[in-house]
């Protein structure tokens, strides 16, 4: 059980550890540098390789010590004394991380589909605009539609 406990304090530690990055990526967005953007992006993505191989040796080891298809909660329940108490209190830790990530992760792209949608939208032959046009442009394209 102390491979797991390490291995899980490991992905807790990364996802604590990246959140600088993810504020420095939201900031980024915001003041729109896409330089700064881009590589924080490109560290992003090492991050993504050490949380998938931490998944993997966690995966692993579920596998080989006989709980595999259960949930991490499933398996702390399983467990009794001092090591259930430290499994769900690890546990808590990282799934307050991964939200933590994932609230600035979310944030960082949404600001991102916006910009790009408005972005889009400015680069319309029109320019984008929906509400707002020549009234006459209107009329006349209502009596094209109709000859």
């Amino acid at each position: 059980m102390d491979e797991l406990i390490k291995i899980l304090t490991e992905m807790t530690e990364a996802l604590t550890e990246i959140l600088p990055l993810e504020q420095e990526k939201f900031r980024a967005v915001q003041e729109d540098k896409v330089g700064i953007l881009d590589g924080c992006m490109g560290r992003e993505q090492a991050f993504a390789l050490r949380i998938k191989g931490l998944e993997q040796k966690r995966m692993k080891f579920m596998e080989e010590h006989g709980y595999g298809g259960m949930t991490l909660k499933e398996l702390a329940d399983r467990l009794e004394g001092e090591e259930q108490g430290k499994m769900r209190k690890l546990l808590e830790d990282l799934v307050l991380a991964v939200q933590n990530f994932n609230s600035y992760n979310d944030e960082s792209m949404k600001l991102i589909n916006l910009k790009l949608h408005n972005l889009e939208r400015a680069a319309a032959p029109d320019g984008g605009l929906i509400y707002g046009r020549d009234k006459a442009a209107d009329e006349e394209h209502m009596i094209s539609r109709r000859m």
